[in-house]
Parts: C-alpha cells; structure tokens; sequence
C-alpha cells in the first residue's frame, strides 16, 4: 500500500481530477440507459411458485396481470348518462394499449356486480397479456396515464394491482438519508472539531454513492434487480463510507500528531488502516455475493447491487480520501490546534538557535534543555519526557547557591529572558518533581 500513498501524495490534484470525470461519466451512462427493476419469478420450492405452476399447466390459456380501474363520482351515480358516457370512451381507450387484451366493464350484464349499492362507486378489470413480473414499466404507465386522463371535477378515476404498484412505487430514503447524513456530521464534529475532517468522510462517501447506484441501473439490465436495490445500497454507502474514511482520517490525524510529515503520514495511514479498509470491503462483498448460492433472482440481483456500492465505497476510501488528506495537510486539524501548536513553548524553543551569546542565547539553550526531546517527540501534546518539566532545573540551581539570605533578583531585573510556560499538565507533574528536589537538597 505504501506506492499507492506516495502515488495519491504526488498526483493528489490528478487523483481528484480523476474521481470527478469517472463519476460524471457513469452517472450520464446511468441516465441514457434507464433501469428496469423487477423481481423475476417467485421463489423455488414455496405454495405460491407452486400454485403459479398448476394454474399454467391446467390453464394454458389464462390471461396474465390482471389489474382493477376504479371512479368515483361526487354527485350522482356511476349510472348518469354523462358519466356512463365518459367511462366507455376511457375503457374502450384503454382497450386499445399494448398488451392489453380485455376489460370488463361494469355497463356490461357480465359486470353489472361490479357497482356499489348507492350507485357512486364502480370499477373495471384490466386483462393483460403478460405476467406483472413481465410487463414492462412504460406498458403499465402508459395504461395509468391514459385511465387518469378521463379524471374531472365530478369523477376521480383510480388504479390498482400488482403491475400497478411496481409501476408506481419508489422508494424516498432522502428524509432517511439526509437524518443519517446530520447525525454523522454531529458525532464527526464531536470527534473532530474540525469543519474539514468533517467533510472529508461526508465527501468520500457521497463520491461512491453517486456511480454506484448509476451503475446499478445498468446492471438492472441483465440481472433481476429489486426496486429497492438502489436505497439499499445508498444507505451502505453511506454508513460503510462514513466508517471507512472515519477510520483513515483518525489515523492520519495521529500520525501527524506524532511529528510525521503529511506524506509519511499518509503511507502509515495507508499501510495499516488501509489494509483494514481494503480487507473489510472485499469480506463484505464476498459475504454479499454468497447470496447468489441461493438461486433466487432477485436476492442474486440485491447482491450484486450492495457489492457494487462497498467496492465503490473501498477504491473512494483508498484513492480519492488520501489526495484530500494530502491537499488538506494540517488543516485536518481544528484551528484551536493548530493555534495551539503555534504557541507550544516545546515546539518552539526547539528550532531556537543554539549558537550566540548574551542572555538571550542562553535562555535559549536553557529552554532547549527542558524541551531537547521535542523534535523526536510528539508534536501536538507534552509528555514528561518530551518537556522535563523545568521543575528540577530549578531546584539543582537553588541547591547550588552560596548560604546566605534568599534573595535573588527577579528574570526581568537581571536581563535574563523568561522562560515560557509548559501547559497546565506539565506544571502540575512538574510541581510534584519540585518538591522531591528540595527536600534532596535540603538534606
């Protein structure tokens, strides 16, 4: 993994450039060829696969879908001439769609059962020559539409049946998807604090989400894929990618709270988070696709669509969020932090020039003693290690003074530089040390 970070490091703006034509590509291929959701035929082995069967080998000739046109009307009865009129230009225009082979009309003496005993509510059915399963979306649109077009002020016409719903139901994840999207942003902000490291996640994850439900439109073309592969798959996304680049980021972060430079960083990142990322996702799809053992065509085809999406999620998580990281650099850090790293006396006495004279190069050498460890030492935080506190610097020189009265001129009066503060944490394990010290030096 570690020639795919450096390669994302140093083409980090091709690398993006990349991503955004791939994504505009399959999603323009996605829209020229429309998908065509299904469920295939029913399950193997249960009652209603083999009650389909007896009634095709006992009745050969039976019609397929069949489906049911229902008005209303709001004054009068169904039985008035002028909506009796309306009604049978509409069933006799329905008549003549693709596929359509029968209605049956209420007017008829065959269907007269067919109205409501206070004469206000009637219905049709809609004989088509193909199973539900197997009509295609535009036949049965194209049967809704001209049915509704007949609606007015005094009757209001309705549809229902199995090819009904499939033509007309969509699945709307946006009220889901975007609570999701809210709440990760939240906890990313908790963790982070940082607008950038919030993002990052939010991006990758949009990134694959985007093609792979545009791509499994086109798949929709040789497999059975259910209708509600593609919401399905948008909410994994979001969920595994959010995961996924969680994951990286956080072991960027520490990296370059470690000292390291944003490229060694990043193959740290990639050599081990990376290699987490990349194995989970190929677990996840091989786990997925196992459905396919199964031999049920429209599980095989959810599969298909979920394993689609974690991939997608896998090669964002590994290309395009290390070029962000490396674009981004240190700003995946709050502004408080880096703020804070500005002003940290350990960070900055360390690079002070060792050489020169006067007060000043030998405060400087003394703040580089207490902070000598800071270069190797983590940069974002103090450790005792890293600051030696100061404390017993101190002591050792009281220690050494000649006996005599306490008094010791102030730093300012000297012409000594003061020396800068450690943080709260520092001094506090300092004061402990201070204390040992003099008691040894009291002894």
């Amino acid at each position: 993994m570690e020639w795919l970070a450096r390669w994302s490091f140093r083409h980090r703006r091709l690398v993006v450039v990349l991503w955004l034509v791939a994504v505009a590509g399959i999603f323009g291929l996605g829209r020229l060829v429309p998908a065509t959701y299904g469920y295939g035929e029913s399950v193997p082995g249960t009652e209603s696969h083999q009650a389909a069967a007896l009634l095709q080998r006992q009745f050969p000739d039976q019609p397929g879908e069949v489906d049911t046109i229902v008005w209303e009307v709001s004054r009068g009865t169904v039985r008035d001439p002028a909506v009796r009129e309306r009604m049978g230009r509409m069933l006799d225009d329905v008549r003549r769609r693709p596929h359509v082979i029968g209605v049956q009309s209420p007017y008829d003496p065959a269907g007269a059962q067919a109205i409501s005993q206070d004469g206000r509510i009637a219905f049709a059915l809609v004989n088509f020559d193909r199973g539900g399963d197997e009509l295609d979306k535009e036949v049965v649109t194209d049967v809704i539409d001209t049915a509704r077009g007949y609606s007015d002020d005094t009757v209001t016409v309705s549809l229902s049946g199995y090819a009904v719903k499939e033509a007309t139901m969509t699945f709307d994840t946006s009220i889901s998807e975007l609570v999701g999207v809210l709440a990760a942003s939240i906890v990313l902000w908790l963790a982070f604090g940082s607008l950038l490291s919030v993002s990052l996640p939010l991006i990758t994850a949009i990134a694959s989400v985007i093609p792979a439900v545009a791509l499994i439109g086109i798949v929709s073309r040789v497999l059975t894929v259910p209708s509600f592969a593609a919401s399905l798959t948008i909410l994994l996304n979001l969920g595994v990618g959010i995961d996924y680049a969680l994951f990286l980021v956080t072991r960027q972060r520490r990296g370059l709270r470690r000292g390291e430079s944003v490229e060694d960083a990043l193959v740290g990142t990639l050599r081990t988070a990376g290699r987490s990322v990349l194995f989970a996702g190929a677990v996840v799809c091989v786990a997925l696709l196992g459905l396919f053992t199964l031999r049920v065509d429209y599980l095989s085809g959810m599969a298909a669509s979920a394993a689609i999406g974690i991939a997608f999620t896998v090669v964002a998580a590994l290309t395009l969020l290390p070029a962000l990281l490396a674009i981004f650099g240190q700003r995946v850090f709050s502004r408080r932090d880096r703020r804070r790293a500005a002003t940290d006396p350990c960070r900055r006495t360390a690079t002070a020039p060792a050489g020169g004279g006067g007060p000043a190069s030998s405060s400087g050498a003394r703040s580089g003693s207490r902070c000598s460890a800071s270069r190797s030492a983590p940069r974002w935080r103090h450790r005792s290690s890293a600051c030696g506190w100061a404390s017993p610097t101190r002591a050792t020189t009281r220690s050494a003074r000649p006996p005599g009265p306490r008094t010791t001129p102030s730093r300012k009066a000297s012409g000594q530089a003061s020396t800068p503060r450690c943080s709260s944490w520092c001094r506090a394990m300092g004061r402990s040390r201070t204390t040992r010290s003099r008691r040894s030096a009291r002894r």
